[in-house]
């Protein structure tokens, strides 16, 4: 069955702790605009260790790209200003641009309308491609989406069918590569585009996504800075997914004197926390610590905290999957 997120931003302050997940026009768990990670959008790049990615349609067929980078309609603003627009016929395959696995998706709308009032409508598939960026893919139609959720996509398989949904003038495809710790739209070129390998407005591309580019998928991590916002640096390499009754390792240091460190995860659309596990952080600053989340299979949202007095809270979180 299926696992269908929507999009709700929620609020929920507590008497003992506080858990936000301010999410607007984009999935749960996406953390946009690294509200958590205190990463300015714009100042991440592309790296030789991030995958390469082909165009989002079946091999040889041609779109005309009718928004770019830095467009004025809808891409104005980050964290999702780096995105571009193909026009798409209603039903046309969407394929994986890389090899990965499905973080989270959305299908069961079919409302339309060309203001922002209606962006948390679209249908959407979001693909961790590893190595610490995803890919976003948008508007696709009603039950047009081919994976569920924790699917291995290969490059150049299709995952759903293109649709007008949420805030769209006409039937399109957007498209952007995020990092997986900021949320942020990445500058991110394709293979087969000539010159930087950025489609430009305008012009029409060719994919030559024909699979050919895959490589083996590696996972993203919950590492480094992603809750650096919250006094919070991770050496630990934490993997998005787990099995039920698997344990989780999280070890690091705090950066803001606090002595105790929370993990607790959320529903997909953040709010009270379902489980979560505080470690102790020693004279140096440093922790490490496990934790079993007793949770069943479903898809969640995951943040971490620093503290003196038991409470917790994040601006935003990640996405969390138990299968």
């Amino acid at each position: 069955m299926k696992i269908i997120l929507s999009i709700l931003p929620v609020l929920l302050t507590l008497l003992f702790y506080s858990c936000s997940n301010t999410v607007e026009q984009s999935p749960p768990g996406s953390n946009p605009g690294g509200a958590a990670s205190g990463i300015e959008c714009g100042t991440e790049t592309v790296t030789s260790s991030m995958p390469e990615i082909k165009l989002p349609y079946q091999n040889g067929t041609s779109h005309l790209v009718t928004q770019g980078y830095n467009g004025d309609y809808s891409h104005d603003s980050a964290p999702h200003n780096l995105a571009l627009d193909f026009e798409m016929p209603e039903n046309t395959a969407i394929v994986a641009v890389a090899a990965g696995k499905v973080m989270a998706l959305k299908e069961d709308s079919d409302t339309n309308c060309t203001s922002s009032s209606c962006a948390d409508s679209a249908n959407y598939v979001l693909v961790d491609h590893g190595n610490g960026v995803y890919g976003r893919y948008v508007h696709m139609c009603k039950n047009c989406v081919d994976v569920e959720t924790g699917d291995l996509v290969e490059a150049g398989e299709t995952i759903a069918r293109s649709g007008n949904t949420g805030w769209s003038t006409d039937p399109h495809l957007h498209f952007e590569m995020n990092s997986f710790i900021s949320g942020c739209s990445l500058s991110y070129p394709f293979q087969e585009v000539p010159g930087t390998g950025i489609p430009v407005a305008g012009n029409t591309c060719t994919s030559g996504n024909d699979g050919s580019h895959g490589v083996s998928y590696e996972s993203s991590k919950i590492t480094g800075n992603a809750f650096a916002a919250n006094g919070i640096i991770l050496t630990s390499q934490t993997p998005w997914y787990i099995s039920a009754g698997d344990s989780i390792r999280f070890q690091g240091s705090v950066t803001t004197g606090e002595t105790s460190v929370t993990v607790f995860i959320m529903g997909p659309y953040g709010g009270n926390p379902l489980d979560y596990e505080t470690g102790v952080v020693d004279s140096s600053g440093n922790f490490n610590f496990t934790f079993v989340p007793d949770l069943t299979a479903g898809s969640y949202t995951i943040a971490i905290d620093a503290s003196s007095d038991g409470s917790f809270s994040s601006p935003s979180s990640l996405t969390f999957l138990v299968e």
